[in-house]
């Protein structure tokens, strides 16, 4: 199937998307590999600046939201790739592709479906099992957020301080408790589905 066009745009927020080859886990810590993207999205910010809004990290994918006011998705992501390749092949000693293929983005553009997606990102690792709750996930940039304004004299990630979100994702404590609240199974797949197209739009799954 040929790759799909990309559809520039300085006004909405990308879901962008990648999994590892053949789905399997990277082959270092976590930790390792988290501190390689930060230097990755420092290498591609500096180059081609645009506004970072979430990122979150699991074990063979990551998730992120990202806004081009330069209309520049192809140059940054072409550029964070390349460098997040190369240093996990370095840290793991292995010399096939790290990533299974291109990445995948989606077009997000109404705040509603922005919140929508928001949550269902920083949910990964809850329903995978990894964390008991979105903040106490430490490679996301919300566990980042937090603990940069929870520890003035920690600066966990330097490389996310300058981002750009959007006025209604102030994390707050009503904010937490929305994002840990239980989303059903429809919405999770309705979500999944929506992000398959190159406009994201929410999909409502017939039942028979």
């Amino acid at each position: 199937m040929p790759r799909k066009p990309l559809i520039r745009t300085a006004d909405h927020y990308y879901h962008v998307t990648n999994r590892s080859n053949q789905k399997t886990w990277y082959c270092c810590p976590m930790e390792e590999v988290w501190g390689i993207a930060q230097a990755s999205f420092k290498v591609a910010l500096k180059k081609h600046p645009c506004d970072i809004g979430q990122f979150v990290l699991m074990g063979n994918h990551y998730h992120l939201l990202v806004k081009t006011p330069k209309q520049n998705l192809d140059l940054f992501m072409y550029e964070f790739g390349k460098h997040f390749s190369l240093q996990l092949r370095r840290a793991t000693g292995l010399i096939n592709r790290m990533f299974g293929g291109r990445y995948k983005w989606s077009i997000i553009t109404s705040n509603e479906q922005l919140m929508r997606v928001f949550r269902y990102i920083y949910q990964n690792p809850l329903r995978a099992s990894l964390a008991s709750s979105c903040e106490k996930y430490p490679f996301s940039t919300l566990y980042f957020e937090l603990d940069n304004r929870n520890n003035t004299n920690h600066k966990r990630g330097d490389s996310f301080i300058n981002r750009q979100l959007l006025p209604p994702f102030t994390v707050n404590a009503q904010m937490q408790n929305w994002l840990n609240e239980k989303v059903h199974i429809d919405e999770e797949q309705g979500i999944q589905m929506g992000l398959a197209k190159s406009h994201y739009k929410f999909v409502t799954r017939r039942r028979y």
